[in-house]
């Protein structure tokens, strides 16, 4: 019985975060961008219409990004294309599964019935970063891949000490996160995060070798599963599976002999690598992250923190220095 109410309740909760996620994607309406006019729309459009050897880069490079991440918006234009606020709502329901994953991380580190509101807090400082509150609803595919690469990374913390721990644990969560990086490499920090996290920490988490390996190589076969089929189309018709990316490497004759990569918002001097925090925290004439507006004060917050307990630990170092030197004295 106890066991029916506890899924029951899992239920309630997953569709009560989808129809608040889908109700806050209908009342902002945000998905007027540059990259939605730019590619998202066109690639599907491309791939459906086999545009691939005739268009020449219409988006530039984005042109040549996995399309099928794409198609569910797309589809979605074509048939219900009059009902804005239903096409609304099924893309925000992306950031409700989000958050309900993240809702079941937290679970693992607080106690309800004693920290509820440290318990909310923390869901509440989640559901309102910056760069994902931005795309709720957006044609972006930042969230739908998140999901992914965090139920991945939930399903290791659940089984974590599970002695009987399974090889099926390893396998999901890497074909999860290989997925992700598949139809969009944007993610590859957070997989190559996890796969070092493991390495580092294999003794603490008591994780062998070979649960590693297995997640590495079922990271590999999720990647090619979605995206290998893609890089043959481009290696076929430019000689770059790549393409246009790493063409240092592979040298299509289609692209400059260069590996592209997009440094409007890394090239900056020294110093304000240093302040990024405190530029994210106030709007900028400049944009320092992206084609959109950000400003996020969490990261200032954080960042202040860390330099008071760095000073705050060598003040103290140093007074405990000075106080031996008056003993010995």
């Amino acid at each position: 019985m106890s066991f029916c109410k506890f899924k029951i309740s899992n239920i309630f909760l997953f569709l009560m975060f989808i129809l608040m996620a889908g109700c806050l994607s209908i009342a902002l309406k945000q998905d007027f961008i540059w990259d939605l006019i730019n590619y998202h729309y066109y690639n599907a459009w491309a791939f459906v219409h086999h545009r691939l050897g005739y268009d020449i880069a219409p988006a530039f490079v984005n042109t040549y990004f996995n399309p099928l991440i794409e198609l569910p918006y797309y589809f979605m234009i074509q048939y219900w294309n009059e009902i804005p606020d239903l096409i609304m709502f099924c893309q925000g329901t992306w950031f409700g599964i989000l958050m309900f994953i993240f809702y079941k991380i937290c679970l693992f580190y607080f106690d309800t019935s004693k920290e509820c509101l440290s318990f909310v807090l923390t869901l509440l400082l989640a559901a309102t970063g910056f760069a994902t509150f931005s795309q709720i609803g957006t044609s972006t595919n930042e969230i739908q891949v998140s999901v992914l690469i965090l139920w991945g990374f939930y399903l290791i913390l659940k089984h974590l000490d599970d002695i009987k721990r399974t090889k099926i644990v390893w396998v999901t969560s890497g074909l999860l996160m290989g997925l992700a990086l598949g139809l969009k490499p944007t993610v590859i920090p957070y997989c190559i995060a996890m796969g070092i996290s493991l390495i580092i920490f294999m003794k603490p988490l008591n994780v062998s070798i070979k649960e590693i390996s297995i997640f590495a190589l079922s990271g590999l076969i999720g990647y090619l599963l979605i995206n290998g089929w893609w890089m043959w189309q481009l290696y076929e018709h430019f000689d770059n599976p790549f393409f246009p990316f790493l063409n240092k490497i592979f040298k299509s004759e289609y692209f400059d002999d260069m590996n592209f990569s997009d440094r409007r918002y890394i090239d900056i001097v020294w110093w304000k690598k240093l302040i990024l925090p405190y530029l994210f925290a106030f709007h900028q004439k400049r944009r320092v992250v992206g084609e959109t507006v950000f400003f996020d004060f969490r990261f200032a917050l954080v960042y202040t923190i860390i330099l008071f307990q760095i000073a705050y630990y060598i003040i103290k170092n140093h007074k405990m220095t000075l106080d031996r030197r008056y003993l010995l004295a």
